[in-house]
């Protein structure tokens, strides 16, 4: 049994045992360097394993000490995980692609331990806790000698030069970015150090054999960077991907693993010849415990990974009794962001075989880079009094993303008040609808940004209090990146839309004559009553005719999905349905009936899919809170999304 295991095993069986307690710290991590330093590293380079035992004595016992007493973590590590994730990340560099040769070893060994030293003790540290133990890696690193640390910036800002064998900047290594009209907005990658980073001791560790799982707060672009990598992972591998949520099942998760892999023997699974298997899991913690506090899927998992070389890891077959699978050549790299919010804490045992990173909240600096890159891209196209407005533009959006989320703060009336990263894309990704031609001047461009920005996060406000500080920052912001001095008044009732005109694809516009966009929906909704044979007796007032132009602009954008809030009647759905026509999509909904459940809307949603993927037709799919029998429906959209 594990300690955390005993508050659900009944007395019963607790009082019948004898009890040896073994603690951890008795054992300690030196039998495993031990080992490791006989059974890896002097089999490559004969008599090097007690010099980097004798490093590791320097390093290792200061630095658990110092994270366990003043450093936070995002995903709670063991000390002998955090050993075993040095050791294997030691191993990883130490080979010719790094420069490590017999010849180069005794220059190159301390700075690789150094760089493995700073990315698995101080790697899995939360944002506030890396800025400590930057100033703590410093005074250890003050003993060794010939490391030549540069003193300039952070020890995370550098890596050892595999030709040179010197530290060199992540800067100095980040790929040029270069926009591309045609690519979708959700496929635009910019690389950054981050990403750079992370790439990089993804790539190292997979070549070492090991698993990696990233940690991070939601939107910090996890799942982003590993499949950027995986893209990029080489012939060598194949790869797969498989999300999981809180209903995900350790059967649905082996019937994944059994249909993704090869049968090699009847009792043996495993990549095609020649390759290595790379799974990437993304929310690992997502899977719900049981009453006893049990994880199937991640102890599937566990049972998977846990044995390496002859003794493969496997699942059991689960039709013939006792029969194992072994399975082979398979590597994890997982993704998850902090427990809570409907996400729990993993169990250790899975954990310990991970080399655990943590992918920092993006720093301002790496914002305005990203986003700076793409629009900047974007504007080329635009006459030249147009290009210098990208900088003001990303400037602007980032001071209110970053003071809305000091202001405004979920509450349980405002449960959606949750700003990431994911809404200061949306609001560049609105920008990049507009077509030169129908941008007149830079007033116009700062109206559109206006509307980009209050479309994302003024929409959300629901009480007056907020929409007026909301609206009183956009003023500040105009004043001190634009030069303009506007008032309220001249930006919040602005709509751009692209339903004033005929055939599709129409352009995206500035709505300036509200009589004419009244006529033209009224028409839609008379079209709408004669083609489909049902009722769209509506009113365009002004309000209705900006909620449908919000749900019109949402339509026309990749991974568009709304959430209308508002009280009963004020015509959510039937804005809905006509949005969607205008938009030339078919809308589909559930229709409930007597013991409808979870069988009947999966059989739903197949039809859903099989029109939307198959048939290729462009669909919208309507719920409402009504139609949420069961929890698990949203969970299944939740997967869909």
């Amino acid at each position: 049994l594990e300690v955390n295991a005993l508050p659900v095993a009944p007395p019963a069986t607790v009082s019948r045992c004898g009890m040896v307690y073994l603690e951890p710290v008795y054992l300690g991590w030196r039998p495993l360097a031990k080992s490791w330093a006989a059974t890896v590293i002097d089999k490559r380079f004969e008599g090097v394993g007690a010099k980097v035992l004798d490093l590791m004595e320097q390093l290792i016992d200061p630095a658990l000490t110092f994270i366990r007493k003043e450093c936070k973590e995002h995903i709670v590590s063991v000390d002998v995980n955090l050993t075993s994730s040095f050791c294997s990340l030691v191993d990883s560099m130490l080979r010719e692609e790094h420069g490590v040769t017999p010849d180069t070893l005794e220059r190159m060994l301390p700075k690789y331990i150094a760089f493995a030293y700073i990315w698995t003790m101080g790697g899995n540290l939360m944002d506030a806790s890396m800025v400590k133990f930057n100033t703590f890696a410093r005074g250890v690193f003050s003993s060794f000698q010939g490391l030549g640390l540069p003193d300039d910036l952070t020890i995370y800002d550098y890596k050892v030069d595999p030709k040179t064998g010197d530290f060199v900047t992540w800067e100095s290594l980040v790929d040029p970015f270069t926009y591309a009209k045609d690519v979708p907005f959700f496929n635009l990658i910019v690389p950054t150090i981050d990403s750079t980073r992370v790439k990089f001791i993804l790539r190292a560790q997979m070549d070492g054999g090991y698993h990696v799982l990233l940690g991070g707060n939601s939107g910090v672009g996890k799942t982003v960077i590993v499949q950027d990598y995986l893209g990029q992972a080489g012939e060598q591998y194949v790869h797969q991907t498989k999300s999981c949520s809180a209903q995900t099942s350790s059967r649905a998760l082996q019937a994944f693993f059994e249909e993704k892999l090869e049968k090699i023997r009847k009792n043996l699974l495993g990549p095609p010849s020649g390759k290595t298997f790379i799974f990437f899991v993304d929310d690992l913690n997502m899977p719900l415990k049981e009453f006893y506090g049990a994880q199937p899927p991640i102890e599937l998992l566990r049972q998977i990974i846990n044995v390496k070389d002859d003794r493969n890891g496997g699942i059991y077959d689960l039709k013939k009794i006792g029969l194992f699978k072994k399975i082979q050549k398979v590597q994890f790299i997982a993704a998850n962001a902090p427990p809570g919010g409907g996400r729990s804490v993993v169990t250790p045992r899975l954990l310990r075989h991970f080399h655990l990173i943590n992918c920092p909240d993006l720093s301002n600096a790496s914002m305005r880079t990203i986003f700076a890159s793409i629009t900047q891209g974007f504007m080329q196209d635009f006459r030249p009094e147009f290009h210098e407005m990208s900088g003001p533009i990303v400037d602007a959006s980032l001071e209110i993303y970053i003071d809305i989320q000091k202001e405004l703060l979920p509450t349980p009336s405002k449960s959606h008040y949750t700003f990431n990263l994911r809404d200061l894309a949306k609001v560049i990704q609105g920008i990049l609808m507009v077509e030169p031609k129908n941008i007149a001047d830079a007033d116009e461009m700062l109206l559109l940004w206006c509307h980009e920005a209050s479309r994302v996060f003024r929409d959300r406000l629901i009480s007056v209090g907020d929409r007026d500080w909301y609206d009183s920052k956009v003023v500040t912001v105009l004043s001190s990146h634009f030069s303009r001095t506007w008032q309220a008044s001249q930006f919040v009732d602005v709509l751009f839309s692209d339903f004033m005109a005929q055939p599709k694809p129409t352009p995206y516009v500035q709505v300036t004559d509200m009589e004419k966009a009244n006529k033209v929906l009224k028409e839609y909704a008379e079209d709408y009553t004669l083609n489909l044979n049902k009722p769209m007796d509506l009113v365009f007032f002004k309000d209705a005719i900006g909620h449908i132009s919000r749900i019109a602009r949402l339509l026309r954008q990749p991974r568009g999905n709304a959430l209308l809030v508002g009280v009963g009647g004020s015509g959510r759905q039937s804005l809905t349905r006509l949005a969607s026509y205008m938009a030339e999509m078919k809308c589909f909904q559930i229709e409930l009936t007597r013991g409808y459940g979870v069988n009947e809307f999966h059989e739903d949603l197949k039809r859903l899919l099989m029109q939307a993927g198959a048939e290729n037709k462009p669909t919208v799919f309507l719920f409402s809170d009504t139609q949420i029998i069961k929890e698990s429906f949203l969970e299944d959209i939740n997967n869909i999304l």
